[in-house]
């Protein structure tokens, strides 16, 4: 279950994120959906499989390992590659599209607030105490700028 809501400085001024990766944040498969902005980091860690799907459209995806539910580059104390695939990298946090005036669309920023990750007492702010982003959200935001725009290029 979620509880996605907008994320704002006002009702978050407080929020933490810990930084934990683990099969409990659902780090533990053998391949992820990747996408075109993040290939040239993928390639350096992972192989990439292109993926044809039941509709004719290909799918990109990293592979972790070869069973299922086995990630070979994740160890006790987290990722042992270099790079973390943007999906998981992101954590608890989502885009949202919002339509506005004259079909421009809005992206906004979700955070999930049931995931574990999420709380105000340990982990990294996700905003400064004057109610600026965080350098932690700001690697966020261009973690869900990939995706986003990955998404439109795939």
């Amino acid at each position: 279950m979620t509880n996605r809501v907008l994320l704002n400085n006002v009702d978050h001024k407080d929020l933490r994120v810990a930084l934990r990766h683990g099969a409990d944040f659902g780090d533990a498969v053998n391949q992820l959906l990747i996408f075109p902005t993040e290939f040239e980091e993928v390639q350096r860690e992972f192989p990439i499989l292109f993926r044809r799907e039941e509709n004719g459209a290909y799918q990109c995806v990293a592979l972790l390992g070869l069973d299922r539910d086995e990630n070979l580059f994740l160890g006790e104390d987290g990722w042992l590659s270099r790079y973390v695939p943007a999906l998981q990298q992101r954590g608890p946090f989502s885009i949202a599209l919002q339509r506005r005036e004259g079909d421009e669309v809005g992206v906004m920023t979700h955070v999930d607030l049931d995931d574990p990750r999420v709380g105000s007492d340990e982990g990294e702010p996700v905003f400064l105490p004057q109610g600026g982003n965080s350098p932690y959200l700001d690697h966020i935001i261009r973690v869900l700028r990939v995706i986003h725009v990955g998404m439109e290029m795939a």
